[in-house]
């Protein structure tokens, strides 16, 4: 009888140590996904709008290349600058695919993406002359 309560005993300690060790490893592996991106390019979309494009191809044969884009005021630095600053905002649009054209109208913005899209918002705000500016996104997506 005591030989059967000390296995039971012993077998919820395992279970839990080892669920201890699993959560662990998860979530110090969970990583930065964004960590190795390379600065892309950039375009002017209006006066006060630009987007910018970052690049990860981190990934291997069965990962495709990831493309972020985000819209910002005119940043300045060099790519690797840029790259850092884009690193703590949030993109509008990632996937693998490209953005062909992008226009703005007032406080809208059409975005023409072709490719395989992983996220996207409907709405981006930025900061211009130490103001939030808010566009609202539309896609047309092929």
């Amino acid at each position: 009888m005591r030989v059967s309560a000390v296995f039971k005993v012993l077998h919820g300690l395992v279970t839990i140590v080892l669920l201890v060790v699993v959560i662990g490893f998860v979530w110090l592996t969970g990583g930065d996904a964004k960590a190795d991106d390379v600065y892309q390019g950039s375009h002017q979309v209006s006066q006060d709008l630009w987007l910018y494009t970052t690049k990860n191809s981190s990934g291997n044969a069965t990962v495709p290349i990831v493309y972020r884009y985000y819209l910002s005021q005119q940043l300045s630095g060099s790519p690797e600058q840029i790259t850092k600053v884009l690193h703590d905002r949030m993109p509008f649009l990632t996937g693998t695919g490209s953005v062909s054209a992008i226009t703005r109208d007032g406080d809208s913005v059409a975005v023409a993406y072709s490719g395989r899209v992983y996220s996207l918002d409907p709405a981006t705000t930025y900061e211009y002359a130490g103001k939030p500016v808010t566009v609202r996104l539309t896609y047309d997506i092929q």
